[in-house]
Formats: C-alpha cells, structure tokens, sequence
C-alpha cells in the first residue's frame, strides 16, 4: 500500500521543512489475485495473514509468497479485520459474521450466528481470553467465540474502530467520537478530547499508550489509558491537509506509524513529531490511492494500500536522525524499573529482538501474583509498561519477564 513519490512532490516536502527518510524503500509484495484490497493484518509467530476484498491469504516467508486460507468461508469474501486469542484466528467480514480458524486458517467455522446477524461487523480487538467485534454493536466473547455477549448498552451508535488494553476498551464511532469502558463494555462514558462528534477511522493501543486516528481531527494520544489527550500531527500538516485523515496505526517496537491517503508517515517519538517513511510509493500516489491497514511482523512493516496490494519495508530503516540507523534489539532484557522507591507508580522497560509471546507479572513477597501487566504476543521491539501500586501495601515486590525460553525476575520496592 505504499508508493514513491515524483520529484515535483519530494521537492514541495523539502521545502515545507519536513525531512524525509530516504536510506531505503518499499518492496512489493503481490498477492496471488490482482487489484486486491488489503483492509487488515494478524500476526502469528512465522506466519502474516492479510484480510482482502477477496479473502484471507497468509505468508512463512515475510511476503515472498502468499497462499489463500479461506476454506469454511464464503468464496471470495471480503474481510475486515482480523485478531488472534491464543493460537486461534478469528475474521470479521461483510457477511455480518465472524469465522474462526483454530488450525493457522486451513480452514473456517462461523462462530458468529450467536451476535443475530445485528449488521456489519467491521473491527475487532484482542487481549488475554478476551475478543471483541464492533459494528452495528459490540459484542464480547470470552471463550473463542463459542458464545458472545452483547456489550452495547449505553453506547450511542455503530463501533468504527477498537482497541483493547486490559482493563480498558476504546470504541469509536462515526460522527459521536470516542467511548471508554473500564469493565470490558459493561458501561460506556464518553472520552472528551476534541469535537464531540469526532468520526474515528482507527485505534492502536500498547500498554497504556492510545492512539485514535480521525477523520477531519486528526491524531489524538494518550499516555495514561485515556484519563487525558493531547493532539499530535506535527509534522503531518506542513505537507498535507491541516487535519489530515488517518486511515491506520501500528506499533513497531516504540515507534508509531501512520498510514494516510497521502503515504506512511512514522514518529520515534510518541507522535510529537512525524516523518514521511515512502520511498518507493510513487505508485500509491499516481493512482490515488491510499494506506488501509499496518502491521508490524519480523522486522518488516507491513502496509495495505488500496487495490495496490501488500507492501514491505524493514523497520531497521527508520532513522533518528541524518544518516542514523536505529536497529532492533539484539537480546532480550529486562531492566530495572524506575523510579525505585516508588510511590504508587513506576515504569517498567523490556526489550525483545524477536516476536515473541511475552508475559510481565508482578508478584507479592509471598510469590503470589497481584497484576499482570502484559500477556501477548508482541513483535520486537523496546517497550515500557507502567505498574500502578495504589492498593497496595508498602514492601518488597518482584516483577517477572517471560519471553519465549527467555524468564528474568527483579526486585522493586513500594513505599507509602
């Protein structure tokens, strides 16, 4: 889903100030159909799927090649989104349905004949044991689709986007802006943060960083699991519309990348900031089209741009600087958290130089577990979480890292 960009273009970004990422390119990855739509990404382990207008088709091989995975499902489908729980893959598409696969998606059942068929169900969201699916409403199920709950009490309209960072699901909608739930949908308040009748496109959470990405508002960030907000594009506005529209966010490792009708854009700093990352778009551009879906697998990011198929390049390429190549890590790690003495929060930092399955507890003296802070699948990267004491006794507590093979354990100490 990306392009490059002609001269004429490049040259009007320089002259604006903004400073584009030029050590590398773009590589297409063609799907095994012509003029598909890649409309959303999962990924598991050695394996990427793609959500088309014409199915699902996944890759071992980083996009060298893709093969179709939609038997079970109704032929050539189109496909929303897609999300893991556990080892199964779950994909909501325009058949007002959701299928699952629990076999890397050989094949499909449609566990969605419980939802009523209530309309589109165009977004789902993952975390722990827990999936949701928004649309015409939201429903939650709690054991892999098997059965569902309707969630949509108290919320105003349709869902256009979630995000899921537990406790917290973020809903949004088309024309009444962002709702929160801290009881995973059982109650709805509003989040207040720009026009009350915001329309949202997308979310992408990590911990309790949020990103909401608008049409007409721009990109809204929080860093406290929506309690406040702050706009960020700058950057964006000195090349495109003064709000621009965000079609799609992903995490790779610490950075944020954004995908617009006008390319992929990627900031090394929470979003203060933002760079052009489209060499090698030029095409995306010509043909008017635009940047659907991301996703972060391997050490590439992964794009979807309108009926231009798939597009890679390696996240190794994005530069802090002129000439300055940050890489991924090259060891897992778990440092020690900081402040320590804390009172009542502290932030956490782990590194991972693969995907991996991680799970960050923290344990009382007595070895018992009191919060889980994260437990899913990630892609490497540098990350920090923010355990928040409060509740909690004055004492000695640990906090444990399990990736993969990889189990470290430090100490850290609460003080009232």
């Amino acid at each position: 889903m990306k392009t490059t960009l002609v001269s004429t273009v490049i040259l009007a970004f320089s002259i604006s100030g903004l400073s584009p990422i030029t050590q590398a390119q773009w590589v297409q990855m063609n799907l095994p159909v012509a003029d598909v739509y890649a409309k959303t990404f999962a990924s598991k382990g050695e394996i990427l799927f793609v959500g088309t207008s014409v199915g699902v088709f996944r890759t071992s091989d980083d996009g060298a090649s893709w093969a179709p995975v939609d038997s079970g499902m109704q032929p050539y489908i189109e496909v929303f989104s897609l999300a893991i729980v556990g080892d199964d893959l779950f994909a909501a598409t325009v058949n007002r349905t959701v299928y699952r696969s629990t076999n890397d998606g050989m094949s499909w059942t449609d566990v969605g004949e419980a939802m009523g068929g209530i309309g589109f169900l165009t977004n789902l969201a993952a975390g722990g044991t827990n999936l949701f699916v928004g649309g015409g409403g939201i429903f939650r199920s709690t054991d892999c689709g098997i059965t569902w709950t309707s969630i949509s009490s108290g919320f105003p309209a349709g869902a256009t986007a979630l995000g899921f960072s537990d406790p917290y699901l973020f809903a949004g909608t088309w024309g009444y802006g962002v709702f929160r739930s801290t009881n995973y949908g059982s109650s709805w308040s509003q989040i207040t943060f720009g026009p009350p009748d915001v329309s949202v496109d997308c979310i992408a959470t990590m911990g309790t960083r949020i990103f909401i990405g608008t049409r007409g508002s721009s990109l809204f960030y929080s860093s406290d699991d929506g309690a406040s907000w702050d706009l960020r594009y700058s950057g964006l506005t000195d090349v495109l519309p003064e709000r621009p529209e965000i079609m799609s966010l992903a995490f790779g490792g610490n950075d944020i990348f954004a995908g617009l009708p006008y390319g992929v854009f990627v900031s090394t700093n929470g979003g203060q900031s933002w760079s052009m990352w489209n060499t090698g778009l030029e095409e995306i551009y010509q043909n008017s089209s635009f940047i659907q879906a991301l996703a972060a697998h391997h050490g590439y990011l992964f794009a979807g741009a309108g009926n231009r198929s798939v597009w890679r390049r390696p996240l190794s390429e994005v530069a802090t600087g002129v000439g300055v190549s940050r890489g991924l890590p090259t060891a897992f790690s778990l440092e020690q958290n900081f402040p320590n003495p804390f009172n009542p929060s502290t932030t956490i930092k782990f590194e991972l130089p693969k995907e991996s399955r991680v799970k960050l507890s923290v344990f009382d003296i007595l070895g018992r577990e009191v919060s889980a802070l994260v437990d899913e699948r990630r892609d490497a990267g540098i990350f920090e979480v923010r355990f928040d004491g409060s509740g909690l006794a004055s004492g000695v507590y640990f906090y444990r890292l399990q990736a993969g093979t990889y189990v470290e354990t430090k100490k850290l100490l609460l003080l009232r």
